[in-house]
């Protein structure tokens, strides 16, 4: 598994799904995520963990904006940049 070209995957993947998220945030999501399993001594199912993860993420926090006034907000935080 090559973590640089599955994290420039999910990133277009779960950008084109959460559109409200700049694809630069998702990127630093999945990165995060990915980390998370740095030490996984089974490594082939983390791409689809690392996927799954950040889109429940991305979609608890898409939800969290909903029908609020499109603006940047940065949430440092919690890593996460949102268009609201």
């Amino acid at each position: 598994m090559d973590v640089e070209t599955e994290t420039r995957r999910m990133t277009a993947v779960l950008s084109a799904r959460h559109p409200l998220f700049a694809p630069p945030t998702v990127e630093r999501l999945v990165r995060r995520i990915f980390a998370e399993f740095a030490d996984a001594p089974v490594r082939t199912f983390v791409p689809v963990l690392v996927q799954r993860r950040a889109d429940e993420r991305l979609r608890d926090l898409d939800h969290d904006y909903a029908g609020v006034a499109r603006r940047v907000v940065a949430l440092p935080d919690a890593g996460v940049t949102v268009e609201a």
